[in-house]
């Protein structure tokens, strides 16, 4: 596993790059007040603000692995953790 770990506001200036690795190409992260929907290619996680507020500073580690799928070895997310910022909340 190799996990990547940022704040919202920071994930949205990586993802923005151009030069970015190939593995993250397909990665979408929408946020507003009420939800925050992550996508990748074969990855999708939605949650909706019923624990805590979302917003810039909303902490995500997104980890990456090797598995199988469909007869084939694929390097996609495999786990993802959101958490709110400097608190215990996590989902």
């Amino acid at each position: 596993m190799l996990p990547f770990f940022g704040k919202y506001r920071e994930w949205k200036e990586f993802l923005a790059m151009k030069d970015i690795s190939d593995n993250f190409k397909s990665v979408e992260i929408l946020q507003n007040e009420s939800d925050l929907k992550v996508k990748s290619s074969s990855y999708e996680f939605s949650a909706q603000n019923t624990l805590f507020e979302f917003d810039e500073d909303t902490n995500i580690m997104i980890d990456y692995d090797v598995f199988e799928e469909n007869s084939s070895v694929v390097w996609d997310i495999r786990k993802m953790v959101v958490s709110e910022n400097e608190k215990e909340q996590i989902i």
